[in-house]
């Protein structure tokens, strides 16, 4: 089965990485749920993609000079929604603790960077107590082999965008047994192919397009993420008979 995650939860229909947001990818039967975290100036994970927010004087300011005090007085929320603050990762992990979709936690770290946000996220992971339910991304790396060799058992699955030689090879090499790889990439040819080989699971990152839904899930992609999980979740059923 081609498994359908939201990125930043049902970003079309509520603020992206709110709680609004979350609830909505749960109802539209998400299968996985991808979300970004940075760390505060004072220790604490908050879920958000980019690392500026624009606080109420209208200054834009960094997350990791802000406490989470601070961070409380900025609105994410739009028209629709209304007010809506910046969530602690806690809160989106007990949101969820009652399902059982996957948690894709992408750790935000450059190139704005967060010394100890390993330590945070080991902390966060081991206090959770649902460890088989979350994976661990990051365009750094290094943040995610450092997450590996503080706990062991942690899956790790590293993100990347442009075309690499045997991907395979490389995410064995660090321990990985999956990646995101942006979903161009895997319309050279073989690229499927070798991850299936491998052994090395492969989700899809930003498919927003039908067609590409339908082709990927036709090759039997492991995941596909998507800023459109209902849609893509349709396609998905249509293609694979259900």
């Amino acid at each position: 089965m081609t498994a359908i995650w939201a990125h930043r939860g049902s970003r079309l229909r509520a603020p992206e990485n709110t709680m609004a947001a979350f609830a909505l990818a749960v109802a539209d039967r998400a299968d996985g749920i991808e979300l970004d975290v940075h760390l505060t100036a004072d220790g604490h994970l908050v879920v958000r993609h980019d690392a500026t927010v624009i606080v109420p004087d209208g200054s834009t300011a960094l997350i990791r000079d802000l406490t989470l005090r601070e961070l409380d007085g900025v609105d994410v929320g739009d028209d629709a929604s209304g007010a809506l603050r910046i969530p602690r990762l806690h809160e989106v992990l007990d949101l969820l603790a009652p399902t059982d979709v996957i948690r894709n936690i992408e750790a935000k770290n450059g190139p704005v960077l967060y010394p100890g946000i390993e330590d945070a996220l080991i902390a966060a992971h081991r206090a959770s107590g649902m460890g088989e339910r979350l994976v661990y991304s990051s365009f750094n790396h290094v943040t995610l082999v450092a997450l590996r060799e503080r706990e062991r058992s942690l899956a790790i699955a590293p993100l990347y965008e442009e075309a690499l030689v045997d991907p395979w090879v490389y995410a064995s090499h660090i321990g990985a047994d999956a990646v995101h790889a942006h979903y161009a990439t895997l319309g050279l040819p073989g690229m499927i192919e070798g991850f299936k080989e491998s052994g090395i699971a492969v989700r899809a990152w930003t498919v927003n397009d039908p067609a590409d839904w339908r082709a990927l899930a036709r090759a039997g992609i492991d995941a596909i993420i998507t800023d459109d999980p209902a849609a893509a979740i349709a396609v998905r059923d249509e293609v694979e008979g259900r």
